[in-house]
């Protein structure tokens, strides 16, 4: 026997899904590698042409053409082999789901599987989607139950709390995730008690906690305790700075933003925000299980980039907290190797295309596969998942149904979120524009640190001049126009395209020029023959700095 030939069997048998796989072929070709005979051969080549001949009729089973409820049940996918994965979010049901893992490289079908789960069982649950990537925005059996929010346009206080829960839970659960998500380590202590000092006043939020942080006097200038102090105000004033999501002395309820379907898009937000928004609404969503106020509804919420909220110390008790209030989390990862243990002990884990070894490795322990199984998820192609639940005996290999798209452009979304955003109660915090004027040196150079922080992050490129702008803490559309002007006048920058927003807003991007890169010697890699965004930030970054310079900038019209 050749080295070639039984690669050749070895290669054919691993195109076959595990569900078509016969038990005995894999042992067939385990004693042929040791031992090869003719008869073998033969026996393993005629069982091979069947299944594939059994694949080539019929590849795969059509799905249903709804998602219908039947006996409690949630329809996702057939799977090559002809057998239904179905799910339930009714305790005591045998295709009950407390929780799901989702991972796979990128554009394979995981917020796919996400959207058709959502869909189906969004008439009889409550879904809450946190979409960081404009995913769902276009499918149409998502539009068909759910509507869109933008994260920007919500007002949250962290302090408010939820009725039945004890404000010491409150804060220190919003504290523990904010020391978490910005590593603020020691500087909890300082935020602990800046907190509980409002709260004998008055309802805190951040701005209040600012003003009493700023108020201390308490420990000698560069010491330890006295940077502890300025990195929760770099944090809170950053926050504060580039949304206005925090700014509201009452803020919306959860239980009234998730009364209906909903997607949340996050995509404006920075990565850091965008963490911390993911965990601040686990957190709320986790203190709303244990306010004892049980709603009449399943709840499943889906995060689309779970790194955000799965490095917690005691996630694993968070997660068994949310099962035993009847909601369901479910979970992407783009690197499973990287998900906890917790979450593949969840009911249903769902692995598409996985290349790298170790998430492979990762996943087949969990799911029980055997060799060639784990490397056959190395094959799968694009919408094709290897699904797991307790309920099924073995493995299933299908293809999520890929849903419709059409186009949906951002003024609607903006309108249909401003419309929802409009009919939900919550109170303003008085102007928040102090944090943004102050001139003194530490100010600006704690602005500067944060807002360098984000623009070198390799992570993340800006995707608008707004969002510049507002992490310099420049929010004056007249001083933003003055400063375009300038810049571009003198050959700093080339102003492609400009849009004005309906507020006048410039909301387009600039491109550096050379000149501006070799004065500030940014180095870039040149892909698809276009600068990158980061450069155009890091010259605005040092002008934004010389602050006594907007004085003399007259005013002027844009091109």
């Amino acid at each position: 026997m050749s080295s070639s030939e039984f690669e050749s069997l070895l290669q054919r048998r691993r195109r076959i899904p595990v569900p078509l796989g016969e038990h005995h072929l894999d042992r067939q070709l385990f004693l042929y590698q040791k031992a090869p005979s003719d008869g073998l051969r033969t026996s393993i080549t005629l069982t091979l042409d069947s299944l594939e001949q059994k694949l080539q009729v019929n590849p795969y089973t059509e799905p249903s053409r709804s998602s219908e409820l039947r006996d409690g049940d949630y329809h996702i996918f057939t799977s090559s082999g002809g057998q239904e994965l179905r799910l339930s979010f009714d305790k005591g049901h045998p295709n009950y789901t407390g929780h799901g893992l989702i991972g796979g490289i990128s554009d394979r079908g995981k917020s796919t599987l996400m959207s058709v789960i959502a869909s189906a069982a969004a008439p009889k649950c409550y879904t809450l989607i946190l979409d960081v990537t404009k995913s769902f925005r276009a499918m149409s059996s998502m539009r068909k139950h759910h509507r869109t929010v933008l994260a920007e346009h919500l007002r949250i206080n962290p302090y408010q709390g939820v009725d039945g829960v004890p404000h010491q839970v409150v804060d220190t659960e919003i504290s523990n995730e904010l020391a978490d998500n910005w590593e603020l380590k020691y500087s909890h202590y300082e935020l602990s008690e800046a907190t509980e000092y409002v709260r004998t006043i008055e309802t805190p939020n951040p701005l209040k906690i600012i003003r009493e942080l700023e108020s201390r006097q308490r420990g000698v200038r560069n010491s330890r305790r006295y940077m502890y102090r300025d990195s929760i105000l770099l944090v809170l004033k950053t926050i504060m700075r580039t949304t206005q999501i925090h700014a509201c002395e009452v803020g919306m309820s959860l239980p009234d933003i998730i009364k209906e379907n909903t997607v949340i898009e996050a995509h404006n937000l920075l990565p850091d925000l965008q963490r911390w928004f993911a965990r601040l609404l686990f957190s709320y969503v986790r203190l709303l299980t244990l306010s004892g106020n049980k709603l009449d509804k399943p709840l499943l919420v889906f995060l689309d980039e779970g790194q955000a909220i799965c490095t917690d110390k005691d996630f694993a008790t968070k997660i068994l907290q949310l099962r035993h209030h009847n909601v369901h989390l479910f979970v992407n990862f783009q690197n499973l190797a990287k998900a906890p243990i917790e979450l593949f002990n969840s009911d249903f884990l769902a692995a598409f295309q996985c290349v790298n070894q170790l998430d492979r490795r990762a996943f087949a322990q969990s799911a029980n596969l055997n060799r060639n199984q784990e490397d056959f998820l190395a094959t799968l192609g694009k919408g094709e998942c290897c699904c797991v639940h307790s309920n099924i005996s073995q493995p299933l290999i299908g293809t999520v149904p890929s849903p419709e798209y059409i186009h949906v452009s951002d003024e609607e979304i903006f309108q249909k979120s401003m419309d929802f955003i409009g009919s939900l109660d919550w109170k303003p915090i008085e102007e928040t524009s102090d944090l943004s004027t102050e001139t003194s040196t530490n100010t600006q150079d704690q602005k500067t640190e944060s807002f360098m922080h984000d623009v070198l992050n390799q992570a993340h490129e800006f995707s608008a001049l707004t969002q510049r702008f507002e992490r310099a803490g420049i929010r004056s559309y007249s001083q933003q126009q003055r400063i375009l002007k300038a810049v571009e006048a003198k050959g700093y920058i080339r102003i492609l395209s400009l849009m004005i927003n309906k507020r006048g807003a410039p909301i387009k991007l600039v491109e550096p020029t050379q000149k501006a890169l070799d004065e500030y010697n940014v180095q870039w890699k040149k892909t698809r023959g276009t600068l990158p965004t980061r450069a155009a930030t890091h010259y605005l970054a040092e002008k934004f700095h010389a602050l006594e310079k907007w004085q003399c900038i007259r005013e002027g019209t844009l091109k």
